[in-house]
């Protein structure tokens, strides 16, 4: 039976640099998630961040369910400017085919 390498200094570094992203993206996620609520905005969390599974390039997925009766640029730049320069990606259901905001849907966690 083959043994497994011993994690390198590199594997150690990008874990440790995994797991600093991780934090500060949660952190994110909810201050998005705060901010788009209060305008009246469902949003949920979905991607990497949602699925357990950052890495130290990692973004903050949305998924916007109903804009609460804003246009879409409002909502947006809303979600930016809670992020305060974490690259955020904003999605909406409306604009998704059936089968890929299923599969979305089952991975996302709200809030």
């Amino acid at each position: 039976m083959e043994q497994a390498a011993a994690p390198s200094l590199l594997d150690a570094i990008f874990a440790r640099r995994a797991e600093a992203r991780r934090v500060v993206a949660e952190r994110v996620a909810g201050d998005v998630l705060g901010a788009l609520s209060a305008l009246g905005v469902r949003a949920v969390l979905t991607g990497s961040v949602a699925e357990g599974r950052v890495r130290g390039h990692s973004d903050v997925d949305i998924l916007i369910l109903d804009n609460g009766g804003l246009d879409d640029v409002p909502v947006l730049l809303a979600a930016e400017s809670a992020a305060r320069g974490f690259p955020v990606d904003v999605v909406w259901a409306k604009y998704l085919k059936p089968h890929v905001l299923d599969d979305m849907l089952g991975k996302a966690v709200t809030p």
